[in-house]
């Protein structure tokens, strides 16, 4: 579950890397995965999957 979590994510990154330069996207993509994780813990992290 976890290995399709990361899978999923670097999909989705991939995806955002064509719309724009990889090097300009990337750190903004992964602040916002971070700050909408902190911003909103669940049970299931809908990224990776876990508890």
């Amino acid at each position: 579950m976890r290995i399709f979590g990361i899978a999923s994510l670097y999909q989705f990154i991939k995806i955002q890397a064509r719309r724009a330069r990889f090097v300009h996207c990337f750190p903004a993509t992964t602040r916002q995965v971070a700050l909408s994780i902190k911003k909103d813990p669940s049970p299931v992290d809908p990224v990776f999957g876990q508890g």
